[in-house]
């Protein structure tokens, strides 16, 4: 939802759900779901072994909600949040999900209830304490956005069988949830949120390769960290958001966008650490197994490792001086992956070595420079990977890009990048380094 200039009658808003009831004619979308849809949605997930959580947001984000009931909405109707204060606005709610909430097969319902006004918080905390066992008296169930913490400190107070999505450690932090006694499911913003094409979050999709090699369900980020297999952690659950919604990008250009991190994040919330090989190798047998049935019709957009003819580093063990982040190591470098990269830390005197697995003969290297590239660096050789000899140097580069560079036929076991100067302020950082039969 978005209101230009703070209009929410030009806001574009919708609630999916069409129902033939005459108490709601209206409430539904023109092109919404009818009951007959929704079926055809809950067979098509039994059939898979999917399980449809729905989620019916409020009281913030409910402009579809105050539009079709003005005088349930704060500010005379102009905006996308349930005045509270009114009774009618909580009895309409739980009238929505009366009619909705037997439409839905699986276990539970989600009832949204983040990011309401922290100065109505008294309002707030009766809300959810009246439709949290409200929702269950419908026999589901009951998840919720994590927002305790930002609203009253705690969750003390509030219903406590609800299961948290923690999707912002400032307004919830796992930690303080857990201490709060809810079991809670990582959804983590900064981490796991896709809004399709924007210049936040995760617009071109999650890096897979960053899922793969430091991410696991307990990571939240910062000092938000739980442990590993903490009892009250249910798992993860990745999000996309319909932020843009004047955008015109399609539902191919998102599948596009989740199926970069989709096998990885599969691989990481069924058995954690437990990957049991490098991401090339991972991605390779994705490419192996393919999308799943009857998907033949959507694109294949995951990158496959695609190494250079006669590349001897390719997929070989890498070491550097160090790394910028967790996500940014040197195997990136040799995984035949375009879109990976190693980066170092922000001084001159870093490198990037590769170990051939065997003493090599080759006369070429290859390097693959991002924005922040090299200046002036030696490639240097070595038998043991303690003594290194200098077989060329580069001075001056002007520019990113590939940087090719021969020298006599040398045999060697250990290639590397030694860095002297950096062409910028951050460190040196390469898509790839190819050492060339």
């Amino acid at each position: 939802m978005q209101a230009p200039g703070g209009d929410w009658s030009q806001a574009v808003s919708a609630f999916r759900l069409k129902s033939s009831n005459p108490a709601f004619a209206g409430l539904g979308a023109d092109q919404g779901y009818t009951r007959q849809d929704w079926n055809s949605f809950e067979d098509t997930a039994a059939a898979h072994g999917v399980t449809i959580i729905p989620e019916i947001d409020a009281p913030a984000h409910a402009r579809a909600f105050v539009e079709f009931k003005p005088e349930i909405g704060l500010d005379s109707g102009n905006s996308d949040h349930l005045d509270l204060s009114n009774p009618a606005a909580t009895e309409f709610m739980k009238s929505v999900y009366a009619e909705f909430t037997p439409w839905f097969r699986g276990p539970t319902v989600h009832i949204g209830i983040d990011e309401y006004p922290t100065s109505l918080v008294s309002q707030y905390k009766k809300y959810v304490n009246a439709i949290a066992p409200y929702v269950r008296s419908l026999g589901k169930k009951v998840n919720a956005w994590g927002s305790f913490g930002a609203m009253s400190g705690s969750g003390a107070g509030y219903d406590k069988n609800i299961v948290i999505n923690s999707w912002n450690n400032g307004w919830y932090s796992p930690k303080a949830a857990v201490a709060d006694g809810y079991k809670v499911i990582n959804s983590n913003d900064g981490l796991l949120y896709v809004v399709p094409f924007a210049n936040y979050y995760h617009g071109q999709g999650l890096d897979g390769q960053y899922i793969f090699n430091s991410w696991e369900p307990h990571v939240f980020g910062g000092t938000s960290d739980l442990t590993s297999q903490d009892p009250m952690l249910l798992g993860a659950m990745p999000a996309v958001w319909n932020d843009l919604v004047r955008s015109t990008y399609t539902e191919l250009q998102v599948h596009g966008l989740v199926e970069k991190s989709f096998a990885a994040l599969a691989q990481k919330m069924w058995s954690g650490t437990r990957a049991g090989t490098n991401y090339s190798a991972f991605l390779n047998r994705v490419g192996t197994v393919g999308q799943g049935p009857g998907t033949a019709y959507l694109p294949d957009t995951v990158a496959k490792p695609e190494p250079t003819p006669g590349d001897l580093a390719f997929n070989r063990a890498a070491t550097a001086s160090s790394s910028e982040t967790a996500s940014l190591v040197p195997s990136n470098a040799v995984d035949g992956t375009p879109s990976t990269r190693w980066a170092s830390q922000y001084t001159d005197s870093q490198w990037l070595s590769v170990d051939l697995g065997s003493r090599q003969p080759f006369s070429k290297v290859n390097l693959d420079w991002e924005p922040a590239y090299g200046k002036d660096y030696d490639i240097q050789v070595s038998d043991d990977g303690t003594t290194w000899r200098t077989v060329a140097e580069r001075r001056g580069l002007a520019k990113a890009g590939v940087d090719t560079l021969t020298f006599p036929a040398t045999t060697a076991r250990h290639v590397r990048m030694q860095g002297i100067t950096r062409a910028t302020g951050y460190g040196y950082s390469l898509y790839s380094f190819e050492v060339l039969a």
